[in-house]
């Protein structure tokens, strides 16, 4: 149905988005705001997309210039900058755990602490490129098993429309047969009296 094809279609976009994701990331490449910081805040909203209310919390949870000021902030994390992370953090992980099934709850957990204690001693560049795999990946899962269950239902949905095809022109053949019985008696019955009247 075109219902399942534009899921299928949305699935294979997101493959390719987040190869060109892991290329960008691995070089460096596209952490402001107008790259996957941005992208990834964007992505928050598209998993609410009536919750005007969610939107103004991620502009706000994630703001970009703010993002790109830390961006310049220098090699480590400290002052202003490792607050500024750590409220991110917050915001992301906690928005991520409304929004994730319960089996991803664990690997969201243990994301969190590992970027929590990176506040605390690793570099600005392994920080901000650890919070957007982080982030992107744990989305990626969201919405793979959003469409997964989409695409499950569309082919429940399509079988139960066959089943149901088949089940009336079942029935509907059922019903010619029916119909046409009294034709063919009355013509054995034609057929007996001539054979009688023969004899």
């Amino acid at each position: 149905t075109m219902a399942l094809r534009k899921i299928k279609d949305q699935v294979a976009k997101r493959a390719e988005e987040k190869e060109a994701r892991r290329a960008d990331l691995e070089a460096d490449r596209n952490f402001g705001d107008a790259g996957h910081f941005g992208s990834l805040r964007q992505r928050i909203c598209d998993l609410t997309p009536h919750r005007t209310d969610l939107r103004r919390q991620a502009e706000a949870g994630m703001p970009g210039e703010v993002w790109d000021q830390l961006m310049e902030a220098g090699n480590l994390i400290s002052g202003d900058a490792k607050n500024f992370a750590q409220s991110l953090i917050k915001f992301l992980f906690d928005r991520l755990n409304m929004l994730a099934a319960p089996v991803h709850e664990e690997g969201i957990k243990l994301d969190r602490r590992d970027l929590e204690d990176m506040v605390w001693g690793a570099t600005l560049e392994d920080f901000v490129r650890r919070f957007l795999e982080d982030g992107h990946r744990h989305l990626d899962a969201i919405q793979d098993a959003t469409a997964e269950a989409f695409i499950a239902q569309a082919k429940a949905v399509d079988e139960m429309k066959k089943r149901m095809i088949r089940e009336s022109v079942a029935a509907h053949e059922a019903g010619r047969e029916r119909k046409s019985r009294p034709a063919i008696e009355e013509i054995r019955e034609e057929k007996d009296a001539e054979d009688a009247d023969a004899k």
